[in-house]
């Protein structure tokens, strides 16, 4: 079962981090229900926008999944299992930008956001690529 959360959820802007305080409901949605069925296990994958340089928008993905981590964490759901990757700017779901080569904020709030993979235990996803 895969989330998605972009920017409209718990992001405050383009070079913001997550902010737990005001909008962790899905995230406490998240954890009641990794709290209420032990045998899954969480994967978080951290995104950003294009806007910064490629070094930048990694570093920002990584703090931007670690603290998803952290806060799971801290309301008690062990690191065995919560895993966490980060990707920059490198998987967009949206265009960051219009045909015409102009900005298109739209896009890049979406892009700006946290992916929450849950599985089972002992599953895993398989993934082709050619």
């Amino acid at each position: 079962m895969k989330l998605i959360f972009s920017q409209l959820e718990i992001f405050t802007s383009a070079d913001s981090q997550m902010n737990f305080t005001s909008r962790n409901h899905g995230l406490n949605l998240i954890y009641n229900y990794l709290d209420n069925n032990p045998k899954y296990v969480l994967q978080l994958d951290g995104h950003t926008d294009w806007i910064g340089t490629v070094e930048y928008n990694l570093a920002l993905s990584e703090r931007r999944a670690k603290q998803a981590y952290d806060y799971l964490k801290s309301k008690g759901i062990s690191d065995e299992r919560i895993v966490y990757q980060f990707y920059g700017e490198a998987l967009p779901i949206a265009p960051n930008a219009n045909q015409d080569g102009s900005n298109n904020p739209e896009g890049r709030q979406l892009n700006r956001r946290c992916e929450f993979d849950l599985k089972q235990e002992g599953t895993a996803d398989i993934i082709v690529k050619f």
